[in-house]
């Protein structure tokens, strides 16, 4: 096949005109909902009430009054049967039992309250005593508040909840509550913290905009007693790295053997990491500049032989495997060397990287791409909210288009478990295995690793194929449906667009040694190391796999350079496939593999019979835009040899947005979705399926569920489709069908004037392919598209040049 550069929509020549998007069905039941069966909710009721009061008497004693802090504040914990509308339930339980919410998890079924009037609260507390009550006497006289029916559980917050760290150490987050009224108490608490930290001579700084703390050198003992006295702090945990990879192994020494060679109009990427060796054959790609540096060795020494790996691999991709490190290999990107570690595990000062992160784009404002393979070191929790870490970074691609490639984390662990003395796909299951932050990032692009260790040959690893993802990788931590699931409802929502890692790619494997796994070197990556006198040395992890997503991103930067950061991860993620990947668990595949392996042949190119199309929009809340495709006549009026299935089309919607820390449900405030439609009219589309039927297919319908408008589904910003066209199809619509998306704000946010009346950018790729048998190829596909839409070429490829080039 002849490499075609991708094509953008002109959207000003093709489109129909804009609708306000209305809902014919949607929101959700009413909190207020009778259950039959009272009893065993009087009994949960009781726990809670007992638990509750012993943990208040153990707090109150763990105070210190010694310390003089100005005010305490309790916070009572309350999990619900459903998920809490903010909006509409919020003002009545502040009127009625002095409650104020300062955190909302477990996507809004989880409500964190500090407890502002404590008489009020007390109220609170006869309710649910009135209720025990009325169950136990079998009395429906007594009368109690109905509010509290909606509860499901309540606890005290307590030290071991807001202290979550094995162990204290250089770095220590301390992440406050938001107190969405704001209260005089709640700056007086946090100055005695400031003095106490001052008087024992503790180094710290604060971000206000985040609202955390980093804190230097702090011991458990100090810790717990914060944790213990100071009532503004939701958590504390440690900012421990993660170890980057299993330990690396000897390999026969040999010389580079290689040389670099550049062009002037290459990408810049950004190495995150432990520096990047000048000694290498990298030295003529590393951007001159010792700015960007969070450790006391230059930022052009790897003395952790790791950075000087990971940025070869970005810089250049899989070209030295194919040449086996031998000549001249041609850069796709120069190296910026932002330092954030000298060794392979320790503490990273997570606003330290933020400031080099905003330091390059202002010193290189072309640079889009970053590579970030260091993550904290605890893998997070099931359904767990989003860090502060990760909340940072989605804030900054937002703010300035960038994309960071973030591994998924290395589970060093999965060759030491009893559960594996082999492949076992169904170990992704397990909580252990989940992502570690900042890979829960969705403005960015996560990356996990497969078993491949670009080596032809025969496949020598644990896996049960290249494609598949590699033991080591880790999986999504998130699971709606035993989130949103309720004693109430048969019924559970769920998005199946909302899992990491967004894609895999090589990063080696284990291998299978006398009935264990193990590190060796037929299945591990060879890798460039920052030492001349070894040269290379072998390696398996996530941390390489992620840079080879960043190459990726580098040469579509380069061919297209006027994209958008989310269109470059829009391409990467629809050229990934995962048809290799035959799992019984069909369901664990998305959350160990996500989009599936990268292609970069189809991220980057089409060719005579297939054609990839990039539009890139804006769209407001209540707006539905509906863009008009045409195809080929040729595939009606000629014989193909088949007439179901003769076109594929795959398209993904990615958009980056503002993320809101304190409400999960609501992380990702804009509801965005998409599909592909019968040639009908935008006012057609939004009617129901009695009045006409709009879909093109009975199976295809919007690419998430945006209907449940008082308590919405948790929103995913990556979103992908795929179906076949038959030739029948074609015929009905006149060779027309129409691609249409909507966008709606998220019903749980209090104060959200910052997203309404305004345009939120969005980029939507999509590719159509023949699927007809050999022989029978029309090989004209690319070229008829361009004659009958209004298509624009942004590429710098030379097709004259290039249109010679075999794939």
């Amino acid at each position: 096949m002849t490499k075609k550069p991708h094509l953008s929509l002109n959207i000003k020549k093709q489109a129909d005109p804009v609708v306000t998007h209305k809902f014919n069905y949607g929101g959700g039941n009413s909190d207020e909902e009778e259950e039959k069966n009272y009893q065993p909710m009087a009994d949960a009721f009781q726990r809670s009430l007992k638990g509750y009061q012993i943990a208040r008497k153990e707090r109150e004693a763990q105070r210190n009054d010694k310390l003089e802090v100005p005010a305490y504040i309790e916070y009572i914990e309350i999990h619900f049967q459903d998920q809490f509308e903010i909006k509409k339930y919020n003002k009545a339980w502040y009127d009625n039992y002095g409650l104020e919410y300062v955190k909302f998890t477990n996507f809004n079924k989880t409500g964190l309250f500090a407890v502002i009037d404590q008489e009020k609260f007390q109220y609170f507390f006869s309710q649910i005593e009135s209720f025990i009550e009325r169950e136990e006497k079998q009395d429906a006289t007594i009368e109690f508040d109905n509010r509290i029916t909606f509860i499901d559980e309540f606890k005290l917050l307590t030290t071991s909840d807001i202290a979550r760290f094995d162990e204290a150490g250089k770095i220590m987050l301390l992440d406050f509550f938001q107190f969405p009224l704001g209260t005089e108490t709640e700056g007086q608490i946090f100055e005695s913290l400031l003095e106490y930290l001052n008087e024992r001579e503790i180094s710290y700084d604060f971000n206000e905009d985040s609202n955390v703390l980093e804190v230097y050198d702090l011991d458990d003992q100090t810790a717990t007693e914060i944790a213990d006295n100071f009532d503004i702090i939701y958590s504390i945990t440690s900012a421990l790295a993660t170890r980057i990879g299993p330990g690396e192994l000897n390999i026969p020494k040999r010389e580079y053997g290689f040389t670099v060679t550049a062009k002037s109009d290459l990408p810049v990427v950004g190495i995150l990491d432990t520096g990047i060796s000048n000694a290498t054959p990298l030295n003529s790609i590393i951007i001159d500049d010792k700015n960007f540096n969070l450790t006391t060795e230059s930022p052009f020494e790897d003395s952790a032989n790791h950075g000087t790996a990971v940025a070869a691999l970005a810089a250049l991709g899989k070209k030295p495997y194919e040449v086996d490190f031998r000549g001249e290999i041609e850069a796709d990107a120069r190296l910026l060397s932002i330092k954030i570690l000298s060794e392979n595990q320790g503490f990273i000062s997570i606003f330290g990287v933020l400031d080099l992160l905003h330091k390059a784009k202002e010193a290189y404002p072309e640079i889009k791409i970053f590579v970030l393979v260091t993550c904290f070191e605890q893998a997070k929790k099931l359904n767990e909210p989003h860090s502060t870490y990760a909340y940072e970074l989605d804030k900054f691609s937002h703010e300035h288009d960038c994309l960071l490639c973030i591994c998924t984390g290395n589970n060093n662990a999965a060759a030491n478990s009893d559960q594996n003395r082999g492949y076992n796909f169904n170990y992704f299951e397990e909580e252990n295995t989940f992502l570690s932050s900042p890979a829960e990032s969705m403005n960015n692009l996560i990356v996990g690793a497969t078993g491949d260790n670009l080596r032809g040959g025969t496949f020598q690893g644990i896996s049960s194929g290249r494609e598949w993802p590699a033991l080591y990788s880790r999986s999504s931590h998130i699971d709606l449906k035993s989130a949103l699931k309720s004693r109430t409802k048969k019924f559970v929502k769920d998005n199946k667009n909302l899992f990491r890692p967004d894609v895999i790619a090589a990063g080696g494997d284990y291998e299978q040694i006398t009935g264990f796994i193990v590190s060796d070197v037929n299945a591990t990556l060879e890798l460039l190391s920052a030492n001349p006198a070894e040269g290379f040395y072998n390696q398996l992890g996530t941390s390489f796999a992620t840079p080879l997503v960043a190459n990726m991103a580098a040469r579509l930067q380069r061919e297209y350079p006027s994209l958008k950061a989310q269109t470059l991860k829009a391409l990467i993620i629809n050229g990934a496939n995962k048809k290799q990947i035959k799992a019984s668990n069909e369901k664990l595949i998305p959350k160990a593999a996500g989009h599936g392996l990268i292609d970069d042949e189809m991220s980057l190119y089409s060719n005579e019979n297939a054609i990839t199309i990039i539009l890139e929009d804006s769209i407001k809340e209540k707006e539905l835009k509906v863009y008009p495709l045409n195809f080929p006549e040729g595939y009606i009026d000629e014989d193909l040899g088949k007439t179901r299935g003769i076109l594929k089309v795959t398209a993904t919607l990615c958009f980056s947005f503002n993320p809101v820390k304190d409400i999960q449900g609501a992380y990702c405030p804009l509801q965005m979705a998409f599909s592909v439609f019968k040639n009908h009219a935008a006012e057609d589309i939004l009617k129901t399926n009695d009045e006409i039927e709009s879909k093109l297919k009975t199976t295809l319908s919007w690419s998430q569920n945006n209907r449940y408008v008082s308590k919405p589904i948790p929103a995913s910003n990556t979103q992908k489709i795929s179906f076949l066209i038959d030739k029948k199809n074609l015929e009905d619509e006149d060779c027309r069908l129409k691609l249409a998306i909507h966008c709606q704000i998220n019903d749980q946010l209090i104060e959200a004037d910052q997203y309404k009346n305004t345009e939120h950018p969005f980029s939507i790729v999509v590719t159509v392919e023949e699927t007809l048998k050999n022989g029978k190829e029309r090989n004209k596909l690319y070229d008829e598209m361009v004659a009958i839409n209004e298509l624009e070429n942004i590429s710098t490829l030379d097709v004259e040049a290039e249109g010679d080039l075999e794939l």
